[in-house]
């Protein structure tokens, strides 16, 4: 007797969900966010001594794509400012435009950059005491 086809499942069987690991996530931003001001630290020490290493601003550039991308789907980040007032999200869409350039940023876009990523890290959160009390509901506020 032939096998008969598997049934097919019904439609609400066959979605899944991924629920993101907080942890997970939290470490990636964290690691990349403090690599990214050493890299930045260390570029910095170079310009002043009179040497404009473009690889090592290459790199701080590709972290700070990195972040972007990680940070701007958060709506405390979304609803963020930045230190003079205007918002987060509007420098990370600056930046999306800019990366299709394939160009490198100058010392001062990249500031800003290092800047905005820094406000979303604190939008976010993750600079917060609530973070270190392990509260991730109060972390996760952005207020």
């Amino acid at each position: 007797m032939p096998e008969e086809p598997d049934e097919m499942p019904e439609e609400e069987d066959q979605g899944s969900f991924a629920y993101a690991d907080y942890t997970g996530v939290v470490l990636m931003i964290q690691t990349y966010y403090y690599k990214m001001l050493e890299l930045f630290r260390k570029y910095y020490l170079m310009m002043i001594k009179g040497k404009n290493y473009v690889p090592l601003k290459q790199d701080i550039q590709s972290y700070i794509l990195t972040l972007t991308q990680l940070l701007k789907r958060y709506d405390s980040v979304k609803e963020g400012e930045n230190k003079e007032g205007g918002k987060i999200k509007d420098t990370f869409d600056d930046l999306d435009e800019f990366i299709g350039t394939l160009e490198t940023l100058n010392f001062k876009k990249l500031k800003e950059c290092i800047d905005c990523i820094s406000d979303a890290h604190h939008a976010l959160g993750l600079s917060k005491i609530e973070f270190k009390k392990r509260n991730p509901s109060k972390a996760m506020s952005g207020g």
